[in-house]
This record gives C-alpha cells, structure tokens and sequence, in this order.
C-alpha cells in the first residue's frame, strides 16, 4: 500500500488552521501531507497507522504527526455502516512548514518547541492528556496573535509531557529518509508486498546483493533489529488490524498474516503486545 501525497492546507491559509469535523468515518486513505498534523479524537475508535506503527486508538486520543509522516485512521466496521449511528468526531490542526521552519524557531527560548516538531517525524501520542478539549474550543475561536500564542502554550505544554509514546520505529524513520535506490529500500519494499508469505534470508540477500551473512549483519545495524524480528513485528501489525476489524477466528488470522503456526502466532503475538489474540480482541472491540 503506497501512501500518496495530499495538501492539507492551501497557501493561502494561515499558518495554522485548525477544524473540528463530524463524519461517518474518518478519511480512509493512506495518505501524507507536507505539513504538520495535531489530531483529537473526541469520539472514534479502530486502528491507526503511522509509518510502520498499528495500534488501536480510542476517544481522547491525541497525536502530532511530522512533516510527510504516512499515516492512516481506519475506523472499526460499525463506522461505516449505511444508516448507521456511529460518528467520528475529531479536532485537526494543520501547521504549514513555514510556522516550523524559520528564525523565529531558531531561538534559544523556543528549543523546547523546535525539538518537539523534529521528533515528531516519527509521530508521538499523549496519552492521557488532561483538559485538552476546552483548549481547541479556544483555539477555534481565537484569531490572529492570539491564536499563535494559545498554540505555542499548546505545544509547550506537549513538549514538557513526560508521558510521550512515539509511534514509528526508528528503523522505519531511517529507511524513510534512505534514498530510494538504496538496497535497504529495495528490501524493506520486498517484505511489505511479501511478509505474510515465506520469505527466506537467500532471497533478501539476493536483493541487497550480499552474503546471507552479510545481509543479517548489515540489516540489524541499519534497523537494530534482525531481519526475522522486523518481518515478525510486520505480521503481529497486519494481526492487530485483522483482530479489531474482522471476525476470522484466531486460527484463520494466524495464517492471514503468515503465521504456519497458531502456538507460535499465539508466542509471538503476547511478547509483543502483552496480550493473547483473544485478550486483545475482547479489550479493543468493547471500546
């Protein structure tokens, strides 16, 4: 699935844009975009993608996602209903690359900030962040000055959270930012079109052009990881989706996602995630 890119502002928009939406699921595109992205999800729920990371998400939850960071909210199926009664509800705000990068944000004073935008390249949740709402609703009807000076209290206060969780790994992020004819790209490219079936170490090394040996070594210094932990992590994440999304039994989502063995999908699934495929299902799907 290759995401493609979006503008999400026009430049003729202020530097900061912010909306509230109510929709009958959220934008369902894998898509990315030169700007930065705060989202609030006041009232939705499913699986979200960001870079290499699958994970629910749930009302209340709140990301800032970096500059062309793919990224994707696929609602869980009863968003999606004809007729149905389920609404998405979510607050964006959008900050164009000029609000980020300029002299302004090259002051000593605005470190926090400006560290906060260069980590959020591999975006970042916050859990639990209290009386955030009431803020956005500020935010919406301030213009102008005052608006720049809720959203830079705003972020400052992201900035100091200390319960931050960063969601696409930093393996992901350094074959991102490899150029495209790389062979780390050349692979990486190989096993997301080919993780759910056999893929043998010849066959990737072969790709790379290097000795199997040499194309373990040299994966687990780009990504630490080793090759079959990086294409393990890939199959529990395309499970998490099939368990919140679909009502195939555990067995049938074991071989979906490439597992030959469902005591070894069960194994490799709660080292992960700290939950049995059974335990994770019944959590997410009560949300």
């Amino acid at each position: 699935m290759k995401p493609f890119y979006t503008k999400a502002t026009s430049n003729y928009d202020n530097s900061i844009s912010i909306r509230y939406d109510e929709l009958s699921s959220l934008y369902r595109h894998w898509h990315f975009h030169d700007e930065y992205e705060l989202v609030f999800i006041h009232k939705s729920s499913g699986i979200r993608y960001v870079g290499d990371n699958i994970t629910p998400f749930k009302s209340g939850d709140l990301v800032l996602l970096g500059s062309r960071l793919p990224h994707i909210w696929l609602n869980d199926s009863a968003y999606n209903k004809d007729g149905g009664d389920k609404i998405a509800a979510t607050t964006v705000i959008h900050f164009q690359k000029r609000f980020v990068h300029n002299d302004f944000m090259e002051l000593p004073s605005m470190a926090q900030i400006k560290n906060l935008f260069l980590k959020s390249q591999r975006g970042i949740c916050f859990p639990l962040f209290k009386n955030i709402e009431p803020v956005l609703k500020e935010l919406q009807s301030a213009e102008n000055t005052q608006r720049v000076i809720l959203i830079l209290k705003l972020l400052l206060d992201l900035a100091e959270y200390s319960n931050k969780e960063y969601l696409a790994s930093e393996s992901y992020m350094k074959i991102q930012n490899t150029h495209k004819h790389d062979r780390l790209i050349l692979v990486h490219e190989y096993i997301a079109k080919n993780f759910r079936n056999k893929i043998s170490l010849n066959e990737l090394a072969a790709i790379a052009h290097m000795t199997p040996q040499a194309f373990c070594n040299f994966f687990k210094k780009k990504t630490a990881k080793t090759i079959f932990t990086y294409i393990n992590d890939l199959k529990i994440g395309y499970s998490c989706r099939l368990l919140m999304s679909t009502d195939l039994n555990i067995a049938q989502i074991a071989c979906e996602s490439g597992f030959n063995s469902i005591t070894f999908f069960n194994r490799k699934f709660k080292d992960r995630m700290e939950f049995t495929p059974k335990e994770y299902r019944k959590q997410f799907k009560s949300i």
